[in-house]
């Protein structure tokens, strides 16, 4: 079974049966990352939005980002908590259901063949379907999803020489001070 199948892993090892039917993996095509848009899982650099989504214009959108790390998404249910409510708190609707949406995730991460990876889930208003309607409720809502490669933020080895003073900075205390009105 080959390594970027993500075997093991809970939500991703069940497409692992998908290679007996076949399916090819384009590591090479999807190397910078991979999108999900309306069913299919395209390379990150071919995704894009009408430029009358509202999401864009409006700012009218949600998203989440679920780490996947040495091939595992890094608790995915409370990351699609977590979306499901901020969706529903904007009366965002993308008509997929929360299968379906884990199931593009999965699809589109084990399509890409990124074992680390940051995986955004978005929802948008989407485009009105009444042309010149400035009502939301007109508006069809879409999901659209990303995963590109995992950026470490701070290198390892300052990490493993420095922790203390990083942490001391971010001490409660220290945050406290911070945020008293003077």
């Amino acid at each position: 079974m080959p390594e970027h199948c993500f075997a093991g892993h809970p939500n991703l090892s069940r497409l692992c049966g998908l290679y007996a039917k076949g399916l090819t993996i384009l590591t090479d095509v999807f190397s910078e990352g991979a999108a999900w848009m309306r069913g299919r899982i395209i390379p990150i650099g071919e995704a894009c939005i009408p430029i009358t989504d509202w999401g864009l214009t409006h700012c009218d959108i949600t998203y989440d980002v679920v780490p996947v790390w040495k091939g595992g998404m890094f608790r995915l249910p409370a990351y699609l908590d977590r979306f499901e409510a901020s969706m529903a708190a904007l009366h965002l609707d993308p008509d997929m259901t929360r299968d379906a949406i884990q199931s593009a995730l999965i699809q589109m991460v084990a399509a890409s063949g990124l074992r680390n990876s940051y995986v955004a889930m978005v929802c948008s208003r989407g485009t009105p379907t009444i042309a010149g309607s400035r009502d939301p409720r007109h508006c069809r809502n879409h999901f659209y999803a990303w995963c590109v490669p995992y950026v470490q933020v701070i290198r390892p080895e300052v990490i493993a020489r420095e922790p203390a003073p990083v942490l001391r900075k971010l001490s409660s205390a220290s945050l406290m001070a911070a945020s008293t009105p003077s």
